[in-house]
């Protein structure tokens, strides 16, 4: 999940520490100036590296079903699938281009289709754990009911 504790602290009855693991996105300064560590600190992880995520999942018992959110050629949820022993993975991206959004990763869409097939190639060896879901993150939400996901 994307979420500051600015943002946080608009539902505070709901937070609690632990309640979230947190990733930010960014290269290694812009995370320091940003305080990445306070916030890591109050969704109570430490990592020097989002590879230790899926250590971090089976450490806190998180072995359900789980979800990244916004996958591209799914590099990381192959290293999620690789490494922790949870029991399905839902990769989630629209693989489309949005006018409205402002990131490196918004290609054209034939980029996107590219990924897309990168993604459920690299992904298909891992079987029934895996499973892609080619949808808006608000769309795809409506998918799960509440509390069915570990992450």
């Amino acid at each position: 999940m994307n979420s500051y504790p600015a943002e946080l602290a608009k539902y505070p009855a709901n937070f609690e520490p632990g309640h979230f693991i947190i990733h930010f996105p960014g290269n290694a300064p812009d995370k320091e100036k940003g305080r990445i560590h306070w916030n890591l600190d109050m969704a109570g992880f430490h990592f020097k590296s989002r590879t230790e995520f899926p250590d971090a999942l089976e450490r806190c018992g998180l072995l359900g079903a789980g979800a990244e959110i916004g996958v591209q050629k799914g590099h990381f949820s192959n290293h999620i699938l690789s490494k922790w022993p949870g029991s399905k993975l839902y990769s989630i991206d629209p693989w489309v281009h949005q006018d409205d959004y402002r990131d490196p990763a918004n290609t054209p869409n034939d980029e996107h289709d590219i990924r897309y097939a990168q993604t459920i190639e690299l992904l298909k060896h891992h079987g029934e754990r895996s499973e892609i879901i080619r949808d808006h993150s608000i769309n795809a939400a409506e998918r799960f009911e509440d509390k069915s996901l570990d992450f």
